[in-house]
């Protein structure tokens, strides 16, 4: 912070740059609450619609939720929400390293594991508990069941003493100024991708499908697979899109093709705009899936023009 202006610019100038920064600042702290709140909303209006989704085999509704992971660009900025362990990276030019833009919402985390026990939850065996009614003895125990902290769609996890989702559904938000001279493009997905492939491997593979005029998110997909394979496991759900911040198509704007692995028979499906926008997935579409296209829905009725991945 300038205390005194340079003696070439005149005070009034400088006090006027510095308020519109100030405007500025504002207004991007009010896209980030408005991020906040269309997360919350989407939340509310999942709660609406879970009587709807699939029972498990214990009769319980499917409400484990699922992640979400929203990016919004303008001219000048990004803008990011998420919630949970879907990951997004941003890749300049001229980098070899990309830069995290989400946080992973995870129980080894000093803060969150301080807010679920201020919010009466409690966490074993790196496991957010569900405390539920025992089947078979009436009993109230307490079960180590979901590996993230925040999630759209947890409401087993509503504490009535505390008045609070312990699984909480308000997103990490952030912004990033757009460098035109060196934004390149921004990869989101689950954890099916990260797990498989470090980050900078990604880029690597995102830039030699452009240069064979190929899809990049399906490729990604097949580099997972891939990678479970080899390893003889078991392929986890895997959901991927590449966002082209330089407004670049890399292939034909409708694809859809099928893969199997040797542990799982999963199946992928890709999308491209001419917006630069690259789609991919991998696995089945259960609950979470779903859940993921409400939101969807849910965050464009707040007026923002994003990419979901969930």
């Amino acid at each position: 912070m300038l205390n005194s202006p340079p003696p070439d610019v005149p005070t009034s100038s400088l006090s006027a740059h510095l308020d519109k920064l100030g405007e500025l600042e504002e207004a991007h702290r009010i896209v980030q609450r408005a991020l906040d709140a269309a997360f919350v909303d989407c939340h509310k209006a999942m709660h609406q619609l879970y009587r709807s989704w699939p029972q498990r085999r214990d009769k319980h509704y499917s409400t484990a939720g699922t992640t979400a992971t929203l990016l919004l660009c303008t001219r000048h900025d990004l803008f990011l929400a998420n919630v949970g362990d879907s990951d997004a990276f941003y890749y300049c030019l001229g980098a070899d390293e990309p830069q995290c833009l989400t946080v992973s919402h995870l129980p080894n985390i000093p803060s969150e594991v301080r807010r679920i026990r201020n919010c009466g939850g409690r966490i074993s065996a790196m496991r957010v508990c569900w405390t539920r009614l025992s089947a078979s003895s009436g009993q109230r125990v307490s079960v180590p069941f979901l590996n993230m902290t925040r999630a759209l769609g947890d409401f087993w996890s509503w504490n009535p003493a505390s008045e609070a989702y312990i699984v909480d559904p308000h997103p990490h938000t952030c912004h990033r100024l757009r460098q035109p001279d060196e934004d390149d493009f921004v990869i989101m997905a689950s954890d099916g991708l990260w797990d498989c492939l470090p980050p900078a491997t990604a880029g690597v593979v995102v830039r030699e499908s452009l240069a064979k005029n190929c899809c990049p998110a399906p490729a990604l997909v097949e580099c997972a697979l891939q990678f479970t394979r080899s390893h003889n496991i078991k392929c986890d759900n895997v959901s991927v899109t590449v966002v082209f911040l330089r407004g670049r198509a890399a292939c034909p704007l409708h694809a859809s093709v099928s893969r199997s692995s040797r542990a799982s028979t999963p199946c992928y499906s890709h999308h491209t705009s001419d917006s630069g926008i690259s789609s991919g997935y991998a696995g089945s579409l259960d609950a979470a899936g779903l859940n993921g296209s409400l939101c969807a829905d849910v965050l464009q009725s707040h007026g923002s023009s994003g990419y979901l991945n969930a």
